[in-house]
């Protein structure tokens, strides 16, 4: 009986006594995400804009952003300039287009590359006669690629001369404006309306003339285009320098213009132009990574000027595919 009594005072005991406890409360559901203190806000970074204080000799200019077709940068870009030797990207053009057709029957079945292999141009007393000394000699012959590259590398106007008389000979035509025809309906037929040639070489005709006229943003058109479509025929012009040997065996070196003046690491291709009624002309593509392409065209600069801004253009393309 007493251990009855003396368990029923134990739990009496027990009872009121209070077992201290935690306090747990719930956390609301916004608890669980962490609110940074305005100081310790991140904003993104200030996009500043590339071209904002971009500054060129050159009267007329164009950025072409090749990935989008878009402009990105535009300096009197539909304004007519003199051409001086881009002439001379559109006179290969032309020169392959006509060879294709004019000798399909002589070479059926050849593609172009093979076809024009076998053509071999002589250097007449005439072409040697044209602005500039290029090393080529009278009677020399050379196959019409390696003239082409000539041409364009090193802007020969003997080169360009040899190969559109050679071909207006060929294909038996007595007008001497037959192949400047050519020239401008090409540049009519694929959309540019505001280019337009006199001669085969861009040279000036006299002191009020030029040889061609074009603007900037119609030769980033039609860079593009010869990207595009026609890249063989101007691929040689994104090196320092070619070798090309004649017929006869003579060892010629044509140095670009532009290539050695120019530290663009990803550079596509580039043409130079130059005479005094255009002053410096210049077109480049080049490349900024992987799959972010540009054109770049500046019109009337200096001899040297048009380098610089060829560098500016590129340096502001930089930052702008840094921006994107």
């Amino acid at each position: 009986m007493m251990r009855y009594a003396l368990f029923l005072l134990i739990l009496v005991l027990f009872a009121g006594v209070g077992v201290s406890r935690p306090d747990i409360k719930i956390a609301r559901p916004d608890a669980y995400f962490f609110t940074a203190s305005p100081s310790a806000e991140k904003y993104p970074p200030e996009i500043v804009d590339p071209f904002k204080d971009l500054t060129i000799e050159a009267e007329s200019a164009v950025l072409l952003d090749l990935s989008g077709d878009k402009i990105i940068f535009k300096k009197n870009s539909d304004f007519e300039r003199p051409l001086a030797s881009l002439t001379k990207l559109v006179t290969a053009a032309v020169f392959y287009d006509l060879v294709e057709d004019i000798l399909s029957a002589e070479n059926a079945g050849l593609p172009i590359g093979q076809e024009s292999a076998s053509i071999v141009i002589p250097i007449t007393s005439e072409a040697v006669k044209q602005e500039g000394d290029d090393g080529f000699l009278v009677n020399e012959s050379f196959r019409a690629e390696d003239l082409v590259s000539a041409m364009l590398v090193r802007s020969s106007n003997d080169a360009a001369y040899a190969l559109s008389s050679w071909l207006q000979k060929k294909s038996n035509k007595p007008d001497s404006l037959w192949f400047v025809n050519e020239m401008n309906v090409f540049v009519s037929g694929i959309g540019l309306h505001q280019t337009y040639f006199l001669n085969p070489t861009g040279l000036d005709v006299d002191d009020y003339l030029a040889g061609a006229y074009g603007t900037a943003e119609e030769m980033a058109r039609l860079f593009s285009w010869l990207i595009k479509n026609k890249f063989d025929i101007i691929s040689a012009t994104s090196g320092p320098q070619i070798t090309v040997y004649s017929v006869q065996g003579k060892k010629h070196i044509f140095e670009s213009i532009a290539v050695p003046v120019m530290p663009i690491p990803e550079l596509i291709s580039a043409k130079t132009g130059y005479t005094e009624l255009a002053g410096g002309n210049l077109v480049f593509a080049f490349g900024l990574g992987v799959g972010r392409q540009f054109i770049a065209v500046v019109l009337g600069s200096s001899y040297e000027g048009r380098f610089e801004d060829a560098m500016k253009l590129y340096a502001a393309a930089s930052r702008y595919v840094k921006n994107l």
